[in-house]
């Protein structure tokens, strides 16, 4: 969670993942007036009568970023409090999960291929070209992208494990 101070505004940028997110959001959507939604951004007005609750809104917002970057602007507070009757823009972070491939196990690639471990290199390798020949995204649809890459990596694992076996 960033603040960030301008002339017209106060900005907060934050993860939808942060776990103040929920709490930013609910306080200035259910405890003030004034806010609504445009796309990923929560606008929020000041209306004179939660003066005091802004600026304790504020404050402690302030503390919030302070304990998790370990550093703390007094100037900077001061500011922030005092801009406590300009608009709170909050702007949510939008971030893209990362997806992490778990190899599979040697038998697993095995059967990816519908090849045997006894098999020699050179016949895996020819169930390889032929599946991969089935499976090459310019012959179908985008579905079989994935397949495809499933019998890349089994291949490419396979032909390294044999050929360790023979140089050893």
């Amino acid at each position: 969670m960033r603040l960030h101070l301008s002339s017209d505004c106060i900005t907060i940028n934050i993860s939808e993942y942060s776990p103040y997110f929920l709490h930013v959001n609910q306080t200035l959507s259910q405890k003030f007036t004034k806010s609504f939604w445009v796309n990923d951004t929560l606008i929020n007005f000041s209306t004179p009568k939660e003066a005091k609750k802004r600026k304790e809104f504020l404050t402690s917002l302030y503390y919030t970023c302070a304990r998790a970057s370990q550093s703390q602007n007094l100037v900077f507070l001061q500011k922030l409090v005092a801009m406590y009757d300009k608009p709170i823009k909050v702007v949510k972070k939008v971030v893209k999960k990362m997806i992490i491939h778990q190899p599979y196990t040697l038998d697993k690639y095995y059967k990816i291929l519908e090849v045997s471990q006894t098999e020699s290199l050179q016949t895996i390798r020819k169930k390889y070209l032929c599946l991969a020949k089935i499976y090459h995204p310019d012959h179908q649809d985008t579905s079989s992208v994935e397949k495809f890459q499933q019998i890349q990596e089994a291949y490419e694992t396979i032909k390294e494990q044999k050929r360790k076996k023979i140089a050893a």
